[in-house]
């Protein structure tokens, strides 16, 4: 094996033991392939115990909705639609270079909810280590409330996420 399989296969052990350490999640989900490549592992790891919840909102692709659907059922997944009211808030509608924060902020705000009522043990998301190289105000949101980003805590990129997803046949 060579030294980046075996490096992936070492990440990959790292993410299975962390959420299975977990116990239940809620995935937000938006049909990308980093969300779908935690939506997996976390289907794998903890069966029964995931949950995926996708935002829809006039602020969305209705690609990536309707990508997330698809790739739900075909994890055999239980998925939820929440509406994101991002456009309600006045610090979103203001377009600064801070509106995904309010809009992460939101967003995660309803997932917590939802986690709670299933009685779901973390809200995660599908950033990437990647992810903190670029300015991402939302990552802001995630981390005051307690949203997890287990793929940029083992320091995931993007290019072994496609990797191991093509593996999969799950890449998209």
């Amino acid at each position: 094996m060579n030294a980046c399989k075996k490096r992936l296969n070492d990440k990959l052990t790292r993410l299975k033991r962390c959420l299975a350490d977990m116990g239940s999640a809620l995935i937000a989900f938006s049909g990308g392939v980093d969300s779908a490549f935690l939506l997996k592992v976390a289907k794998d790891v903890l069966r029964e115990n995931v949950l995926a919840v996708t935002a829809t909102s006039s602020t969305y692709p209705l690609h990536e909705f309707s990508q997330a659907k698809k790739l739900a059922k075909k994890l055999n997944t239980e998925h939820l639609i929440v509406i994101s009211e991002e456009l309600e808030s006045r610090q979103f509608r203001k377009n600064d270079k801070d509106r995904c924060y309010w809009c992460k902020k939101e967003l995660f705000s309803k997932l917590l909810k939802i986690a709670k009522k299933h009685r779901m043990a973390y809200v995660l998301d599908g950033a990437t280590f990647e992810d903190t190289k670029d300015y991402r105000p939302g990552m802001r949101a995630a981390s005051e409330l307690g949203v997890r980003s287990p793929l940029k805590e083992l320091k995931f990129n993007k290019t072994e996420i496609r990797l191991q997803s093509s593996v999969w046949g799950e890449d998209n």
